[in-house]
């Protein structure tokens, strides 16, 4: 986890082959999904609806 001084934060999951990106900004998101990008085959899937067998809800609207 990544926590900022503006209060922002980034939360990176990693198992096996699986990885999930959240965070409070997505442009910071779409920012570290880039970087991954350059050095990795990456495929965007959207937003995540399960991860490990874990339905994932969210409480909020997704925002760009």
């Amino acid at each position: 986890m990544k926590k900022q001084n503006d209060g922002n934060y980034i939360i990176l999951i990693l198992y096996v082959d699986d990885m999930l990106i959240a965070g409070s900004n997505m442009k910071e998101i779409y920012v570290i999904k880039g970087k991954l990008e350059n050095s990795l085959v990456v495929k965007d899937l959207g937003a995540a609806k399960q991860i490990l067998g874990m339905r994932i809800t969210r409480d909020q609207k997704i925002t760009n």
